[in-house]
């Protein structure tokens, strides 16, 4: 593996968080909290995957995706809301940083320890993915923190929770059916620019109710 691969993970996924400095002070305890709800949902929500989408493949891919994404929605959405209890938006972002870079950090050092035959061109792949991520997880976990703060959790938590699965789902589906070839922009293009629209709606809303 080329070293450069797993830098790009790791800076590219970090962006997202600088920018963020440059509207709201960090929150370092829930950048920490972040980062430490990525080994919760490791531990949580790995085995259930492994067990629902196994006994959905026996059934199709399709259904296999679906629940592989409305587990990861609940789960990692549900941990997000039970540490952002009481918290607000910024908090709320911060801790969506702290758990796209802890996503980014595994993911490059996975890059780091595993041989890939990737050709070099293909070096901001995966550094796109994991940018989008940590937008993504900014975004949710944000517009949760922003339905603490309005006192309307439900719908706010609902929309977090919906975003998450649909993407998900549907990166599921490309993983499952094999096609994550880092060659075939093809396949992947269309589900990257999916989640940059699921990210800019949702840092529509919560821009637009942080303001108030």
């Amino acid at each position: 593996m080329e070293p450069a691969f797993p830098l790009t993970s790791l800076s590219l996924g970090s962006l997202p968080a600088l920018v963020l400095m440059r509207f709201t002070r960090p929150r370092v305890m829930f950048l920490g909290i972040g980062a430490a709800l990525l080994a919760a949902t490791i531990i949580i929500q790995s085995p259930l995957s492994r067990l629902a989408v196994g006994s959905a493949l026996t059934v199709s891919l399709l259904l296999a995706s679906a629940v592989a994404g409305v587990i990861a929605g609940f789960v990692q959405e549900g941990l997000k809301a039970l540490a952002l209890r009481g918290s607000g938006p910024a908090e709320g972002a911060w801790l969506g940083a702290g758990f796209g870079i802890g996503e980014a950090a595994l993911v490059a050092l996975t890059q780091l320890i595993t041989p890939s035959s990737s050709p070099t061109w293909t070096i901001l792949v995966p550094g796109i993915e994991r940018l989008l991520a940590t937008w993504f997880h900014i975004v949710t976990a944000g517009v949760i923190g922003l339905g603490f703060a309005a006192g309307k959790f439900l719908p706010y938590f609902a929309t977090a929770v919906a975003a998450h699965a649909g993407i998900d789902s549907a990166a599921a589906y490309v993983s499952l059916a094999q096609q994550l070839d880092l060659t075939q922009l093809t396949v992947l293009a269309p589900l990257y620019l999916g989640i940059a629209a699921v990210d800019t709606i949702l840092t529509l809303v919560l821009v637009r109710g942080w303001s108030r």
